[in-house]
């Protein structure tokens, strides 16, 4: 029988509280789950990933209606008894409740996705008084990431992508940012305009040519950016080309300032 429990909840500014959501395998193991939450006179703001046991979000917290939804997978499977799911940031009245709902599912890594027995809760949070203050605060960026190159014939009409993911053990991530260059600015990134998304992302430049930029950020604005590198070079009739340009770029100015001598010389 899995128990999801609540446990160390916190208090923050603004009536908002850190409410900690832990599970208890009962010496079962579990490599993944979707749990859903009633929320009752309570309000979800956020939520927190910092020592997490989960490894890859499926769903992050959202609401459908008045129902908090989220799941993950745990690679390798969890047996433990305070197995920390996330932490959930409310605001609410004294009074508010939550419950788990029995359409939760927690799936035992025996190879078969054997449903696990959940042992279905409720919580009454405590008044807000009796908690202890939390200040929250996050002065690191985004674990380094890589950034991997994909086609499929099945995916995105045959197209290049790129997939790629990281962590962020203190506030969790916020979102991720994209640019592609053709060349390296000696400038710093964070003066160029990069593009808001959610990988998988399609690469614009499908000759593979050009660096990729990959901006993590976390809820309190550190950042990580990762770059890859073109995955195909210039072709040596490209190259060609390139010399012929610079060729007739400098005949017109050698014949351009040839002229303007030649000008100055009658006068």
């Amino acid at each position: 029988m899995v128990k999801v429990f609540f446990d160390n909840l916190k208090k923050v500014e603004n009536n908002k509280i850190v409410v900690p959501v832990y599970v208890d395998t009962e010496g079962k193991n579990i490599n993944a789950f979707e749990l859903r939450l009633k929320l009752d006179d309570i309000i979800f703001r956020d939520y927190l990933d910092k020592d997490s046991i989960i490894v890859f979000w499926l769903e992050k917290p959202y609401l459908d209606k008045n129902v908090l939804v989220f799941s993950g997978i745990i690679p390798g499977g969890y047996t433990g008894k305070n197995g920390l799911l996330t932490k959930l940031i409310f605001e609410y009245r004294d009074g508010a409740k939550i419950e788990v709902l029995p359409s939760s599912q927690f799936l035992l890594a025996d190879g078969l996705g054997t449903k696990a027995k959940i042992e279905v809760t409720s919580f009454n949070l405590p008044y807000l008084g009796k908690l202890d203050n939390f200040v929250l605060e996050d002065r690191h960026p985004p674990e380094r990431f890589k950034i991997y190159v994909t086609r499929d014939k099945n995916m995105f009409g045959g197209r290049y992508y790129i997939t790629f993911e990281t962590k962020d053990k203190q506030s969790g991530i916020a979102y991720y940012q994209v640019r592609e260059l053709t060349f390296l600015p000696y400038s710093k990134m964070e003066n160029f305009h990069f593009e808001n998304v959610k990988p998988p992302y399609v690469l614009k430049d499908q000759t593979l040519r050009s660096y990729v930029v990959v901006k993590a950020v976390d809820k309190f604005g550190n950042e990580r950016i990762e770059i890859l590198k073109p995955q195909r070079k210039i072709l040596v009739d490209e190259i060609i080309l390139l010399l012929l340009f610079g060729i007739l770029i400098f005949i017109f100015f050698n014949l351009f300032y040839n002229k303007r001598k030649n000008l100055f010389k009658r006068k």
